[in-house]
Parts: C-alpha cells; sequence; structure tokens
C-alpha cells in the first residue's frame, strides 16, 4: 500500500526512536506503545479514501489524548507509535483507555459505518533499554498480537 494513504504530519519510527532516547538520557522510565488499526488491508481494499480518512481522525484523536511531554509518531501503512516518559507498568492502563479510545468513533468506509478496533503492543523501560530497544520490543508485541 502506498505511503501517501497515511497521516503526514507526524514523525516517523526514526524521530520516535531519538526522542525516546532523548528522555532515557534524561533519566524518565519511558514505555512505548506500537498501535495498529486491526484489519487495515481490508478497510483500504473497501474504500481508500474512507481509510486514509479514518487514519487522519484517529491521528487527531491520539494527538489529543498524549500528554505534553510523550511523542507520537506514525509508521506507514498503519501504525502509530507513543512514547510515554515516566511510565510503569501499572500506570499504564489508563493510557491504554486513552489509546483505544481514539478509535471509539465510527468512520464511513465503503458506505458503513465501521468502528476502528485497535492493536496495541507495548514495551516498558528496563535498565539498558534505548529508544530502538522499547519500540522494537513494542512492535514485537504488537506483532504477536496480530500474527
Amino acid at each position: 500500500m502506498a505511503d501517501d494513504l497515511g497521516p503526514s504530519k507526524l514523525p516517523r519510527r526514526g524521530a520516535v526512536v531519538d526522542q525516546v532516547d532523548e528522555l532515557v538520557r534524561n533519566g524518565s522510565t519511558p514505555a512505548v506503545f506500537a498501535v495498529q488499526v486491526a484489519g487495515f488491508d481490508g478497510l483500504v481494499g473497501s474504500d481508500p479514501v474512507g481509510a486514509q480518512r479514518a487514519l487522519r481522525e484517529l491521528e487527531g484523536r491520539l494527538d489529543r489524548v498524549v500528554r505534553g511531554r510523550d511523542v507520537l509518531g506514525f509508521e506507514p501503512p498503519a501504525r502509530f507509535l507513543v512514547g510515554c516518559g515516566g511510565l510503569a507498568p501499572d500506570a499504564a492502563g489508563g493510557v491504554l483507555e486513552r489509546i483505544r479510545g481514539g478509535a471509539a468513533f465510527p468512520v464511513d468506509i465503503g458506505g458503513d459505518a465501521v468502528s476502528l478496533v485497535l492493536d496495541v503492543g507495548s514495551a516498558y523501560f528496563a535498565e539498558g533499554a534505548t529508544g530502538e530497544s522499547l519500540v522494537v520490543d513494542a512492535e514485537s508485541d504488537l506483532g504477536r498480537l496480530v500474527d
């Protein structure tokens, strides 16, 4: 699928890795969430314009739920990356709820009102973690969910 179907204003994966690295260097204990629209290829197949509109709407909603010190990025075709500073695993429930709430809206796909479902992978800081290792771990966790 072409990259032009995704949101264009968000930083890409490399910039998210760099910003999470910065959180680590500043003494934060970040967590990273990899967020993907479930069944996105099917949405694109039925209505490419609707799928693009849904991604842009989701981008805006996720942008509103991340905290000011957090980072939101996008990796085509339909994956968002959220880096949260100072987030322990036991506090992740609220963040996950806000992320999933970003998809709790119907969008018009192929003439049908469809509520998006998000798959979310996560990784939490451990001693020696880097921005790259946290993003890779979150993507691996997401891959485990969608395989």
